[in-house]
């Protein structure tokens, strides 16, 4: 969710989600916070469906994630989603770590089983086969 929405706006999408069978399958990705914190308050949603995108924004685009983006994360109960790989502190804490734009098999695997994020996002299908 690019934009900041409020409540009504957020409950709508919710509802077309739920509607189409989806809740359960559907992780939301915001950039704004306060995106994720009146998410959270909606029925049928819960905090392992949503993720912060940090770095999408022209204020952080080159900013390393800090020790208070993480902090907020915990305490919120909510994932990261980013271009950074601070993975450890956010895993042991129980959060999971996305990490984007990844768009080679070789990059990806480099994420997954050498930094051990949870998931990537990708624009493409990687395909593993020859």
């Amino acid at each position: 969710i690019k934009e900041e929405l409020n409540d009504a706006d957020l409950r709508k999408i919710v509802k077309q989600v739920k509607d189409a069978g989806l809740l359960n399958e559907t992780y939301f990705i915001s950039v704004h916070q306060s995106n994720l914190l009146s998410l959270q308050r909606l029925d049928g949603v819960n905090t392992s469906q949503l993720q912060y995108v940090y770095g999408a924004e022209d204020f952080n685009k080159t900013t390393s994630v800090t020790s208070s983006v993480i902090d907020w994360c915990i305490s919120n109960q909510i994932d990261l989603d980013t271009r950074q790989s601070l993975v450890y502190r956010l895993q042991t804490a129980g959060r999971q770590v996305n990490v984007w734009t990844v768009n080679t098999i070789e990059k990806a695997y480099d994420l997954v089983n050498k930094l051990h994020v949870d998931m990537i996002t990708t624009e493409y299908m990687l395909n593993t086969e020859p």
